[in-house]
């Protein structure tokens, strides 16, 4: 479990040094080398990771699985004048963890893992249309 809490802290590095993409598009070349996770694992271990972000944790769960993306949603603050912002794993259009949804998407950062490599991109859902995770 220490070797999933420093991936966890090099994500957290990754997106607090870089913009997101960027930041996404580096762990996503160093996952390459790692071991693939399950959608049972990545449960197991969203549910563990504790401190970092929400875009650190999504990230690093996310960047070690096939079919996932962070998904990153939106919604009006009750009480003020200002929005909450959640970022959580989405795998095949669904939440990883249902709770961890929150509000509408409004971006998707796309980690696709393949057999020769990485690819990364982000897309904006505008208008209730879903973006596509790019062909490698």
């Amino acid at each position: 479990m220490t070797l999933v809490h420093a991936w966890h802290a090099v994500c957290w590095a990754a997106v607090q040094a870089l913009p997101p993409q960027r930041g996404a598009t580096w762990a996503g070349r160093v996952a390459q080398y790692l071991r693939t996770w399950s959608s049972a694992e990545a449960i197991r271990i969203s549910q563990t990771l504790r401190g970092g972000t929400c875009l650190s944790r999504a990230l690093a769960v996310a960047s070690r699985m096939e079919n996932a993306r962070v998904a990153i949603g939106a919604q009006p603050h009750a009480t003020r004048s200002r929005f909450l912002a959640h970022a959580w794993v989405d795998v095949d259009g669904h939440p990883l963890i249902a709770s961890e949804a929150t509000g509408p998407v409004f971006a998707y950062l796309s980690v696709r893992r393949s057999g020769n490599g990485q690819r990364v991109s982000v897309c904006f859902d505008k208008g209730g249309l879903r973006c596509e995770m790019p062909a490698v």
